[in-house]
């Protein structure tokens, strides 16, 4: 189910923390050490720094959280920064506060693993992954945590690839989705406007919401008859051949 869902659709050009998502309820600015903000850019429908701003950071988180801890980040990318340098984006899922998140760090390609998924846990940085998979403008990438397997997806345009993994149990807690510009590691970045970002979503686990209702079924202790509708059994079925 999704939490939010996010167009980035104004009439005028307005700042990324005065808009409300299609679903949710508002975005907050949880971290701005720039001389800029985002902002929704009406003519184009997509959410892009105001400034290109050196050793800076941004950090927009999205609200409500989802309920659960095992949810699904993704968003689209009209626009990528394809200059060299540390020139950071982030899809930031399970945020807790500005020291505790994960997160899909994205930078040019010309940077050596230039995809890389990351930990931040009482403001301390950690590496679980990179890759060099390929990106380009109009990508579609998915931070997907499911208990301790955390995940990191690029769909370039013919279905989700798996391109990070790792396992990891230090954020356990249900947290918010959000996107990052810049130096939020702290692992050092700048703030570029070139990183642009588009039909942004927080999905809660379907796996994890089919497992409480195949669960509530096996407490209710209830076997249907023949030809009876069984919530439970129906959604475990689906489950498996989801998997």
């Amino acid at each position: 189910m999704a939490v939010i869902q996010d167009t980035f659709t104004e009439a005028g050009d307005t700042a990324l923390a005065s808009h409300t998502p299609d679903t949710g309820t508002s975005w907050s600015e949880a971290l701005n050490s720039s001389a800029g903000y985002v902002q929704v850019n009406a003519a184009n429908d997509y959410a892009e720094s105001t400034v290109s701003e050196n050793s800076c950071a941004i950090i927009m988180v999205a609200n409500p959280a989802p309920g659960v801890a095992d949810a699904d980040v993704e968003v689209t990318l009209p626009g990528v920064e394809t200059v060299s340098g540390t020139k950071d984006f982030y899809i930031i899922g399970r945020y807790q506060d500005t020291s505790n998140f994960y997160a899909i760090r994205l930078l040019p390609t010309t940077e050596a693993n230039y995809a890389e998924l990351l930990k931040v846990v009482s403001g301390s940085y950690t590496s679980l992954d990179t890759a060099t998979p390929g990106l380009a403008a109009d990508d579609v990438w998915k931070l997907e945590m499911v208990g301790t397997a955390i995940k990191g997806y690029r769909d370039s345009g013919a279905g989700y690839v798996e391109v990070l993994s790792a396992t990891d149990s230090d954020i356990s807690s249900a947290g918010n989705g959000g996107l990052g510009w810049g130096d939020i590691g702290p692992i050092g970045g700048h703030v570029r406007p070139a990183w642009k970002a588009d039909d942004f979503t927080v999905t809660a686990s379907v796996t994890a919401g089919f497992q409480l209702l195949w669960e509530v079924g096996l407490n209710m202790g209830s076997v249907p008859a023949e030809g009876e509708l069984s919530i439970p059994v129906a959604m475990y079925d689906y489950r498996r051949r989801r998997v």
